[in-house]
């Protein structure tokens, strides 16, 4: 048992009252599964669970879910099996998931792996995601990107060098109408709002590129970064000169100037992927700090939080009650 490792866990997850699970709060992996770091090492959140509350996993055996929740990271939803269990048990309950892939008509893959968005008319993609934000999914026996099947699904084949891009610039996006052919150089100048010289960088300007990038949410006044974002902070990142940036610290540079020496930028709407230029400000990691703390979203105030709805400290705590 690693106390330690127990804490840890708890003051990353969140109670889900209906189903029990602990719900992971933490680094997400690419499959769905929590991920974090075990003396020094990447590992899921739920086998680190198992190991902390239950003890250590045998060698050649995984970690199950019987609530079928891969976010779940409850001790008594988990336990041992083989790989050919968690196979066999998976094919018990969800059976049509495996037919013969080879038989199942591709779109009908396509339509059932992606949610329609009323407001965009977008498909979006719920199966399996690249770490670049692409849908992807196995065709013939090898990985392919879900727009790119979607493109051969329901228009027709890919020419040889054909990019499948999006119209509606959303990566999980499947929608066969939000799609089309292009090349490297049509892909760059959708995505800088530029056109691309036959040499050098594009000539759009840093605000013309976040502009380009960003999605205004109507309720919130939010601009919504729809680049690159980096999981394990969820900010957006861009590169200016060459180098990675914050996409909101670079939309203060595109607009205000550069950040002052040991100044950062503050979210005022708690939105990392928003870069409205509105909703940022200047200040010391200190004002950053005491922000995060008056509005709840400090470490201790989490922890306090999920230790409220915690059946467990909660008896705990009134067993030490005098």
């Amino acid at each position: 048992m690693d106390l330690v490792l127990q804490n840890r866990i708890e003051r990353s997850s969140t109670p889900e009252p209906n189903s029990g699970c602990w719900l992971w709060d933490g680094s997400p992996g690419t499959a769905g599964y929590g991920t974090t770091v075990v003396n020094g090492k990447t590992v899921s959140a739920h086998r680190a669970s198992y190991s902390a509350f239950i003890g250590e996993i045998p060698t050649g055996k995984v970690v199950r879910h019987r609530c079928d929740t891969k976010s779940c990271v409850n001790p008594d939803h988990l336990s041992i099996g083989t790989h050919s269990d968690n196979v066999n048990d998976s094919v018990i309950k969800n059976p049509e998931k495996y037919r013969n892939l080879s038989k199942i008509d591709l779109k009908t893959r396509i339509e059932n792996g992606s949610v329609p968005e009323p407001n965009s008319g977008c498909w979006l993609w719920v199966g399996a995601y690249t770490q670049f934000g692409y849908g992807e999914l196995i065709v013939d026996g090898g990985k392919t990107l879900a727009h790119r099947a979607a493109y051969s699904a329901f228009i027709g084949d890919l020419p040889k060098g054909a990019l499948v891009l999006h119209k509606c610039s959303t990566r999980l996006c499947v929608n066969p109408e939000h799609l089309e052919l292009g090349t490297h150089r049509d892909k760059m100048r959708a995505r800088t709002g530029c056109s691309v010289p036959k040499f050098g960088k594009p000539t759009a300007t840093l605000k013309e590129r976040i502009e380009k990038l960003s999605i205004p949410e109507p309720n919130t006044g939010c601009h919504l970064w729809i680049g690159t974002v980096v999981k394990s902070t969820g900010y957006g990142e861009i590169k200016v000169g060459g180098k990675k940036m914050s996409a909101h610290c670079a939309s203060w540079v595109s607009q205000r100037g550069a950040i002052p020496t040991g100044l950062v930028i503050m979210h005022k709407c708690d939105v990392r992927t928003c870069v409205n230029i509105d909703h940022l400000s200047v200040g010391t990691r200190k004002d950053n700090s005491v922000d995060m703390a008056r509005k709840g979203r400090g470490w201790e105030s989490r922890r306090r939080a999920r230790d409220e709805r915690n059946p467990r400290l909660v008896l705990i705590n009134l067993l030490r009650a005098p």
